[in-house]
């Protein structure tokens, strides 16, 4: 058995996703969720989530930048893929319902908070960095570290990787056609909020 086999046998998975993860740009912290407490996503629930790990962190590949990131890989029957949701214009708010229904169907997911908090574009005001997170590094530094984590749970990366969003999520979806095409095998970019997600 390769070691994230025996991660997952002795239900102590988790542990290799932080281990993965974590180095001196990106700090993570990895825990099994038996049962998710509302509370913690925002307030409801819209769909019936497995026990998954679940991995916060904040990497910085820069100095200056600062991006939040959570990754979810379900503990049995992942389909092989990754989905990563986008964001709506200047908000830093994570997509936690969409997290939701795409765990339910066997997705991992990935999210970030674009590199800042609040809807305010005041964000960028003398934090240069924090504007590239937000136009399109914490997208492609997401992406990177959600097929990291896959690979050290499952022991193999996604089968397939995809990136689905509108309004400013749309932006991000063009931006990595542009700068980062090699990050997902399918982008669906929208210009309103709409579910175009393929679950």
């Amino acid at each position: 058995m390769t070691g994230a086999a025996l991660a997952l046998a002795d239900g102590d998975f988790c542990d290799e996703v932080s281990l993965a993860l974590n180095n001196e740009t990106t700090e993570t912290v990895a825990e099994l969720i038996l049962e998710l407490d509302p509370d913690t996503v925002g307030g409801k629930l819209t769909a019936e989530v497995p026990p998954f790990c679940r991995a916060t962190g904040t990497a910085s590949p820069v100095e200056g930048a600062r991006i939040g990131f959570e990754i979810w890989l379900p503990e049995k029957d992942w389909n092989g893929r990754l989905l990563m949701f986008g964001n709506g214009g200047y908000s830093s708010k994570i997509s936690y319902d969409k997290a939701e229904r795409a765990l339910s169907k066997g997705y991992a997911v990935a999210l970030t908070d674009t590199g800042h908090e609040g809807n305010d574009p005041i964000f960028g005001k003398g934090h240069p960095e924090a504007i590239v997170d937000w136009a399109h590094r914490a997208v492609h530094e997401t992406a990177l570290r959600g097929k990291a984590a896959i690979a050290a749970y499952y022991g193999k990366g996604p089968n397939y990787s995809y990136f689905d969003d509108c309004s400013t999520g749309g932006q991000q979806a063009f931006s990595k056609a542009q700068r980062y095409p090699e990050d997902f095998n399918v982008i669906l970019a929208g210009e309103r909020r709409a579910t175009t997600t393929p679950i």
